[in-house]
């Protein structure tokens, strides 16, 4: 499952199921702490060039079609009006 993760570039997920096998005393074998290493090396540079040429990211991109048109969400930008109302109703949804 770890090495599911670390190939789809879902390092967060892999470091949480890590976590959970030694909360649970089970011992990952050497291979996987090894793949997630190099991994988080690999992540690291990428993200070490990036930012030495100045490389920006495209920010995440979603739309939603509601009775009264379409909506936009760009990550991390709160551009529309009822941004407020919106992470109030999301946080309800994750909380339950």
């Amino acid at each position: 499952m770890i090495k599911g993760y670390v190939q789809i570039g879902k390092f967060d997920m892999a470091l949480e199921v890590l976590g959970d096998m030694v909360k649970e005393r089970v011992v990952p074998s050497n291979f996987t702490v090894t793949e997630l290493l190099v991994y988080y090396e690999e992540v690291s540079y990428v993200r070490h060039m990036m930012r030495q040429q100045n490389v920006k990211k495209t920010p995440g991109c979603s739309w939603i079609e509601l009775k009264n048109g379409m909506h936009a969400f760009v990550t991390a930008y709160k551009t529309q009006p009822e941004t407020n109302l919106i992470y109030a109703g999301l946080n309800s949804l994750t909380a339950r």
